[in-house]
């Protein structure tokens, strides 16, 4: 089997390579952004609760400044605009959820960007089972960006009765029994996962 992040060098993995890129690294960017920002009014609030917002800002944002994303536009805002105007085309497709790419393409997407993610564990636990629940997760959740779009931040923090009501809706979900009867061995063997191992738990 090879090496992190698994999947193959391909034509196919070649053209969505860039869409799971920023996927994986959207993850760390949405686990880490403030959930909520406290709007004080500088001529009605407290002296002290506004400097004490002062300082919850530093501690809220002080993260930014390395974080890979915002580093990378920084870096193609000053050296390579045109790279940026190209990511406004990834980024828009990952916000609306991957929703004009087939299912096939979906799935691809999302399980090439949780390969990236689970880049942490050691080759030999790889396991199609943890890679399709990893997909399911990542497909899950972009099922809400996509019906979410225009409302604001919980799309990146969406409750728990959120995530139920969109995993049922997921392509691979929305039948009974659905998960065995879709082809995922289709998705895997077009990606270079076919040899991956099958978990016996």
């Amino acid at each position: 089997m090879r090496g992190y992040p698994w999947y193959a060098d391909n034509d196919i993995t070649r053209k969505l390579g860039p869409y799971a890129a920023y996927a994986a690294g959207r993850v760390d960017f949405e686990r880490l952004y403030p959930q909520s920002e406290p709007v004080l009014d500088w001529a009605k609030d407290d002296i002290k609760l506004l400097n004490q917002s002062i300082l919850d800002d530093q501690d809220r944002w002080s993260w930014l400044s390395g974080e890979p994303l915002v580093r990378d536009f920084v870096h193609m805002l000053i050296s390579h605009p045109v790279a940026l105007t190209a990511l406004t085309k990834v980024n828009s497709a990952y916000m609306d959820g991957f929703r004009d790419f087939s299912e096939f393409k979906q799935a691809r997407i999302h399980m090439m960007t949780a390969c990236r993610l689970l880049g942490h564990w050691d080759d030999h636990i790889i396991a199609k089972k943890w890679l399709q629940k990893k997909t399911l997760e990542l497909w899950t959740r972009a099922w809400i960006r996509h019906t979410t779009r225009d409302s604001d931040i919980r799309r990146y923090h969406p409750t728990e009765k959120e995530l139920d009501h969109a995993y049922q809706l997921i392509p691979p979900m929305r039948t009974p029994k659905a998960q065995r009867k879709w082809p995922w061995e289709r998705v895997y063997s077009s990606i270079g996962l076919a040899e991956v191992r099958r978990a016996n738990i």
